[in-house]
């Protein structure tokens, strides 16, 4: 797999079982947290044009193997700065 989003990875790993979230942080524990954690990946045009273009997004990825439900979960996380 790439860090590269598109239009297709969307729509194969993000559907109706897939939570919508909203969070607010700080800057400090977004450095600290989501910058290590994560893996910034890049965008195709589809979906830089889908979520809009007018602010700077960093789209943030990371995969982790949740013990409790004995599966592997995808989280990607799109900042405006």
């Amino acid at each position: 797999m790439t860090n590269r989003i598109t239009i297709k990875w969307l729509k194969e790993n993000i559907g109706e079982f897939t939570p919508p979230s909203w969070h607010c942080t700080t800057l400090n524990y977004y450095e600290n947290y989501y910058k290590k954690q994560c893996i910034e990946s890049p965008v195709d045009k589809a979906v830089a044009d889908f979520f809009g273009t007018e602010n700077k997004l960093i789209y943030l990825f990371r995969t982790y193997f949740e013990e409790s439900e004995n599966m592997f979960s995808r989280e990607l996380y799109i900042f405006s700065i």
